[in-house]
């Protein structure tokens, strides 16, 4: 499961639920969670104030580059 999902899912909604707060369609938000296409800075921010009720200091870079953060690290440790 990625990141963008787990989070979606913490917060109980489904991916309907997340288009409809986007302004997209399920299928656009579909692409976007499962990353092939980007989420525009704006729809980052929407994302980003559902998820502080749970995580109040939680950012965008945490919630969307994660992954190249671990990615970072593994290959700076010759991983």
């Amino acid at each position: 499961m990625n990141i963008i999902a787990g989070y979606r899912r913490m917060l109980g909604y489904t991916q309907n639920d997340i288009a409809q707060l986007l302004k997209i369609s399920k299928q656009s938000y579909w692409l976007k969670e499962n990353g092939r296409v980007a989420f525009s800075d704006k729809e980052k921010v929407i994302f980003r104030n559902l998820l502080v009720s749970i995580f109040p200091d939680i950012s965008i870079d945490e919630i969307f580059f994660a992954h190249l953060q671990r990615n970072t690290k593994k290959n700076d440790l010759g991983g």
